[in-house]
């Protein structure tokens, strides 16, 4: 008889002046009252920075929900990964946080005013990356999200943004 593990969700938080930022997520599993990481993250931990922007929706990946292990990462033009998170629930990414450069240090941390960002999504059943192309993304209004801009573009500190994810690439496989 196979005992069945429990999985739980384990986050990181760092305090910012502007209030929390969650940093990393990650899965654990318990084996007999002893929690194992299972954390094998594939996109790293974003530089946080006083400035964010925050997106939520949807993702799809070849007609099927996002799995909890699946990623969604946020690049800046130049390559600078400014945001990432690990899909929880099936088919949502949750909040994604954003971070835009913090003007007061030398080093570009994140998105510049006007740049616009690349999205990335890991599945991770098939290990790959899929880098979204602006047709494969469908504003959308949700709560206090209001639709996001596209193409996506770092625009004023502390916007919220719905934007629905749907990668249909069964050819390439």
């Amino acid at each position: 008889m196979v005992k069945s593990q429990k999985k739980k969700w384990i986050a990181t938080l760092i305090m910012a002046s502007v209030g929390m930022a969650l940093v990393s997520l990650f899965s654990a599993a318990e084996k007999d009252g002893i929690a194992f990481s299972a954390s094998s993250r594939h996109f790293s931990n974003p530089k946080p920075t006083p400035l964010f922007i925050d997106f939520i929706g949807s993702c799809l990946i070849n007609t099927k929900e996002s799995q909890p292990g699946d990623e969604v990462a946020v690049f800046t033009s130049t390559g600078i990964l400014c945001g990432a998170v690990a899909v929880t629930t099936a088919g949502q990414y949750g909040v994604l946080h954003v971070y835009g450069d913090d003007p007061s240090t030398e080093e570009i941390e994140g998105a510049l005013p006007g740049e616009e960002l690349m999205f990335v999504v890991w599945d991770s059943h098939l290990k790959t990356e899929y880098t979204l192309s602006p047709d494969e993304m469908a504003p959308v209004s949700l709560g206090s999200f209001s639709s996001s801009p596209i193409p996506v573009v770092w625009k004023a500190d502390k916007s919220r943004y719905g934007l629905n994810l749907t990668i249909n690439r069964l050819s390439e496989k």
